[in-house]
């Protein structure tokens, strides 16, 4: 299967030609005589379809990348699949709006991006990113995504499980700031989830930096044990311009923020 797309200059944005062009047609390509199809979106799963273990399986094993770990919990597999599905949702973007530590400047949509980590891993796919400026007028672009990952083959037999990785791209780097293990720290309970993170963090120790994001006057840590990032209510689909989603989004920007800098400066 073979798309092609043009970059649109006037308005940012990538669109989707309706005929495959020559490399000759690409060279001489000046948009006159092609029509653009309509913008593509993902299909989104329903309520009842996001219950489906069948469906929700396809849907991994289709998509360009795993979505969730294959040993994760129903719970954190109807959860990942209907935030992916939220945040590829081009008809739905997150609202630009200053807060207190950064300002979400735009929505930039989809990019596949391929981001490394301090282990040695790849995390290559579809992210949905955003433009921000910090507090010292710094541009970064920060992209979020879902991974699933395979279960280890050694001897410890390490059970697979599912990522929310959050990256950050600015002139001096381009890296991996949080993976988020779902299957450990989100939690489902009276029809929510919560989400909630210990401050691990590679090299550094995780209090400290819980109480970095308390001396920044952050809310996401009110007792030095526990970052919260907030919750989403369950059994419905994520927007990305829905009260609770838009919360969330700006709170894992904001916690990956203080990460960088704490990381950074300490």
């Amino acid at each position: 299967q073979f798309e092609i797309a043009k970059y649109n200059m006037n308005n940012n944005q990538y669109e989707w030609l309706d005929e495959i062009l020559s490399y000759k047609q690409m060279l001489e390509y000046d948009g006159a005589s092609i029509e653009y199809s309509d913008k593509k979106q993902l299909p989104r799963f329903s309520v009842e379809e996001l219950d489906d273990d069948a469906k929700l399986a396809s849907f991994n094993n289709e998509n360009y990348h795993w979505v969730y770990g294959s040993d994760s919990p129903k719970m954190v597999r109807y959860l990942a699949v209907n935030l992916y599905q939220c945040l590829m949702d081009t008809e739905h973007v997150l609202p630009a709006k200053i807060l207190q530590f950064y300002e979400m400047v735009e929505d930039l949509g989809i990019r596949y991006m391929d981001y490394g980590n301090a282990g040695g891993g790849h995390y290559d796919g579809y992210f949905r990113s955003f433009l921000i400026k910090d507090r010292n007028n710094n541009m970064h672009i920060f992209s979020i995504s879902l991974f699933g990952t395979f279960s280890d083959n050694d001897e410890e037999k390490r059970n697979s499980y599912t990522s929310l990785v959050i990256a950050i791209d600015n002139e001096k780097v381009s890296h991996n700031i949080l993976q988020y293990n779902l299957d450990r720290f989100a939690k489902f309970e009276n029809g929510e989830y919560r989400f909630k993170h210990n401050g691990l963090i590679s090299g550094k120790k995780s209090a400290d930096l819980k109480k970095y994001i308390m001396i920044k006057g952050s809310s996401l840590v009110k007792d030095e044990k526990t970052v919260e990032l907030g919750k989403l209510r369950g059994k419905k689909l994520f927007y990305l311009d829905g009260k609770q989603e838009s919360s969330f989004i700006y709170n894992l920007i904001e916690y990956s923020l203080l990460r960088e800098e704490f990381r950074r400066n300490i």
